[in-house]
């Protein structure tokens, strides 16, 4: 089963596909521009463009944590409305996790740090340490693994 995990974010949004327990693509899509409406339609074209060629079966996305900015917590609404538009067209189940259920599936602490998270995401999926994956991607191979796990 492929499957695709989502770090949804207001200026960067991580990806990161597993084949069953197998490690396929890490990605980051940065959103860049200062437009807000403009980074919206450059996620929308991007993450098309991803789900058509990994053409993932299943999506987990990782659940939004509580924002005292609501500016953020809008834009970043909004981000997870063009995200899971997109993989309903596409007909891909979704689920979300959060945050601490995503950190203990994969290192047993919910409250694991990040560098604790990047470092297991490397030795469960065999990802050499010379390769570069950025924290996004990270979350996003967290959360495709740990959504893995939660199917068996």
């Amino acid at each position: 089963m492929r499957i695709i995990g989502i770090d949804p974010g207001t200026r960067k949004l991580g990806i990161g596909i597993i084949e069953n327990r197998d490690f396929v693509a890490a990605l980051t899509i940065n959103l860049k521009t200062s437009d807000f409406q403009m980074r919206l339609s450059n996620l929308a074209t991007q993450f098309r463009n991803i789900l058509n060629e990994y053409k993932p079966d299943m999506a987990f996305l990782e659940s939004t944590i509580y924002h005292k900015n609501v500016k953020t917590a809008i834009q970043l609404g909004a981000v997870r409305g063009v995200v899971l538009l997109l993989l309903a067209e596409a007909k891909i189940e979704t689920r979300e996790l959060s945050p601490t259920r995503i950190k203990g599936s994969i290192t047993g602490n919910g409250q694991a740090k990040k560098q604790q998270v990047a470092f297991m995401i490397r030795r469960l999926l065999n990802i050499p340490e010379d390769s570069i994956l950025d924290e996004n991607a990270t979350d996003a191979l967290a959360c495709a693994l740990a959504g893995f796990k939660s199917l068996s």
